[in-house]
């Protein structure tokens, strides 16, 4: 039991350091995931758990995640706060449905909990137009900081 402890502290100090000293892809992070599996596993790649996108899983509710439809032009009837874990969030119902995922549903609610997009739908601005019936035809897209070093997704309007 205390060597199981000890080898668990140690992968956790792998890990920690390998995020300090990288800021890794979603692909080297996959990677370095896989191998530590391989090893925790005593090299058995059968024992191996599949790793999958949460972005591909649909919730057990009526909505996906916004990451479905990157990109694509919606527009915006309703917002309502849906926070996750401890993470703020958003439900967004769209007047239009999409099309995701490989069964090709429908779906005109989306998720998110995408900081700079929650916090523009959650401020009082926008709640008070869509009380009052506005609507907001938007796309999601991929920014970087004035740096360059990090992105994040903003809602761009459409004409």
């Amino acid at each position: 039991m205390i060597q199981e402890l000890k080898n668990d502290v140690q992968t956790l100090k792998n890990i920690v350091q390998f995020l300090m000293e990288s800021n890794p892809s979603a692909g080297v992070w996959h990677e370095w995931h896989t191998m530590t599996e391989i090893k925790a596993n005593g090299g058995d790649k059968s024992k191996m758990t599949e790793t999958k996108k949460i972005a591909d899983m649909t919730s057990a509710g009526d909505s996906v995640s916004l990451g479905k439809i990157d990109g694509q032009q919606f527009t915006i009837v309703a917002v309502q706060q849906s926070d996750y874990e401890d993470q703020r969030g958003v439900k967004i119902t769209t007047l239009d449905k999409h099309q995701v995922g490989e069964s090709m549903d429908s779906f005109n609610k989306f998720h998110t909990t995408r900081k700079a997009v929650v916090e523009k739908l959650l401020s009082e601005q926008v709640q008070t137009a869509l009380a009052g019936d506005n609507v907001f035809t938007v796309k999601c897209v991929k920014t970087h900081t004035k740096d360059g070093k990090h992105e994040y997704f903003v809602l761009e309007d459409c004409s």
